[in-house]
């Protein structure tokens, strides 16, 4: 018998929690090449030192899983920690994979700091976003 109205998700409860982390972390990556691309051309146009880089590429990551997780959170309204978390690492698998493709890279630099820039906005960003209303 066919049901009217909303159709019933097929997935389990673990299922749908890691579709939607990785849409987050998808939408993570996506920002992530935008605005390091936009930093490059600012950074390449201006006359800001060296150094500034690094503070502006950690800003990028922190921003980037801070949106992801916000749209992932507003579409999953549940598990916000969860979600941010699980978000949060896969982005950052993502970022660590990505670096060992780039010559004279230290892959494991900053690597704490990357963790605490990556996780604790996506956690803010999906508790933010499973806490939004829908408005109808």
């Amino acid at each position: 018998m066919k049901q009217k109205g909303k159709t019933k998700n097929s997935l389990s409860p673990m299922g749908e929690l890691l579709k939607y982390s990785m849409i987050g972390s998808a939408i993570s990556i996506i920002c992530l090449v935008i605005l390091s691309l936009i930093a490059a051309l600012v950074i390449s146009k201006s006359d800001l030192p060296h150094r500034s880089i690094t503070p502006i590429s950690i800003a990028i990551i922190g921003i980037s899983v801070f949106i992801g997780s916000l749209i992932a959170g507003k579409m999953l309204h549940k598990k916000g920690l969860v979600l941010g978390v699980l978000s949060a690492v896969i982005t950052l698998a993502i970022m660590l994979i990505a670096g060992f493709f780039i010559p004279n890279e230290n892959v494991v630099s900053l690597i704490l700091v990357k963790i605490l820039v990556s996780v604790i906005p996506s956690l803010v960003g999906a508790v933010i976003g499973v806490n939004i209303r829908k408005r109808y």
